[in-house]
């Protein structure tokens, strides 16, 4: 029967011999406390806006903007504490970045693109069809003003949640690798509940989620997985009218018709939920993780992309 040595029982304990969290606890403690937040955000959802409100809402509805900024609010102060707990400054988190404004416009730029060629594959395959939108100017202006903001609460919260804190002290326990996969399937699961939500649409997530660590990794900042974030649910929605993880969106630029082939389409999902999706992810990766790195010009900065 084996016995429990003083040495091991160390390694559970929440601080090693020199004082400092174990990346393990660290991890734990921020996920206890951002599972409070959720539930202070869930609280509000019902006391305010009713049970099933996210069963029926539409991206781009004013009143989501609440229990989004509150989520907001609540990522970055568990960040915040999180951080105390380790003597980090905040920044450390993968938020430091003199650049932030230019790596955010880079990975906009290839959410954009990227998006676009997963909806005009299977387009160009006729499974998918599209024509103009036939409402206002100003109230596809008003819509698209509306999603931008929900986009933008979205992006910051999933990426602070999943990409900063989290993913740094996961890289300290199980290495570059492991902590891309670890925050990449925690990713995926939290979109297990969403409306329409498929085997492979929880997968793409994965996928989308390693592709997105490996940029932070890559860069030591969040801020090109927020662009990218950002703009590719800001375009499924807002430019190709295409539902968003499962949730329909309000007035936008071109109108989608009734999905074909969900392996292509995604059907209710959104184009997630694809085949063209996973093809173009893998692509992502492969370039991102093979294509060598440009050394940066001063000591101390981050490598370039």
């Amino acid at each position: 029967m084996p016995v429990l040595t003083g040495a091991a029982l160390g390694r559970f304990s929440l601080r090693r011999e020199d004082g400092s969290m174990r990346p393990g606890w660290a991890v734990v403690l921020f996920a206890l406390m951002a599972a409070a937040g959720g539930g202070f955000e869930a609280l509000l959802n019902h006391l305010f806006l009713g049970r099933r409100f996210w069963m029926t809402t539409r991206l781009g509805e004013p009143q989501a903007l609440v229990p989004l900024f509150a989520r907001v609010s609540w990522v970055m102060g568990a960040t915040w504490l999180a951080c105390r707990m380790v003597n980090w400054p905040l920044g450390d988190a993968n938020l430091r970045d003199a650049r932030w404004w230019m790596r955010a416009a880079q990975g906009a730029a290839v959410g954009l693109v990227s998006l676009c060629l997963v909806v005009l594959i299977p387009a160009g395959m006729g499974h998918e069809h599209f024509r103009p939108s036939t409402e206002a100017g100003s109230t596809i202006a008003a819509s698209v003003w509306w999603t931008a903001v929900m986009c933008v609460a979205i992006a910051l919260a999933e990426e602070i949640a999943l990409r900063g804190y989290v993913l740094r002290q996961m890289q300290r326990a199980v290495g570059r690798w492991g902590a891309a996969v670890g925050t990449s399937v925690w990713f995926g699961l939290l979109h297990t509940f969403n409306a329409h939500a498929t085997w492979l649409a929880i997968a793409n997530i994965m996928l989308a989620g390693f592709w997105l660590a490996l940029t932070v990794q890559r860069t030591g900042s969040l801020w090109l997985a927020v662009g990218f974030h950002f703009a590719w649910n800001l375009s499924q929605s807002s430019l190709w009218g295409e539902p968003v993880s499962g949730f329909p969106g309000r007035e936008s630029f071109l109108v989608r018709a009734p999905p074909g082939d969900a392996l292509w389409t995604g059907g209710g999902f959104g184009p997630e939920a694809g085949l063209p999706n996973t093809l173009v992810l893998v692509a992502l990766v492969l370039l991102f993780a093979l294509w060598p790195a440009r050394r940066a010009r001063q000591a101390g900065d981050v490598p370039l992309v």
